[in-house]
């Protein structure tokens, strides 16, 4: 298809930090305002990180652990319900 269309293709999608930067974008939000919650600790949390976003790491589907240890700046949840729990008490 490149070669067709004469230009390169841009590919955007997850651990990319164009993929990051292209959702806080489009939403209006910059990267100190966001909170990248995930499964995932490479695709999600640590790529994430890597430019500069927080992160929460949540103890569920992708998760195995010590998967925390991997990412130990990230917050750590058991679930999105304790994560939003948590981050109501601090308000």
């Amino acid at each position: 298809m490149e070669y067709n269309a004469g230009i390169e293709a841009k590919v955007l999608g997850k651990p990319s930090g164009d993929f990051f930067h292209a959702v806080l974008d489009e939403v209006g939000v910059a990267s100190d305002e966001a909170l990248m919650v995930g499964d995932d600790v490479e695709c999600d949390v640590v790529a994430a990180m890597d430019i500069g976003l927080q992160a929460c790491l949540i103890r569920s589907g992708k998760y195995r652990s010590g998967d925390e240890t991997r990412a130990p700046q990230a917050r750590c949840e058991a679930s999105l319900a304790d994560l939003v729990d948590a981050l109501l008490e601090t308000r």
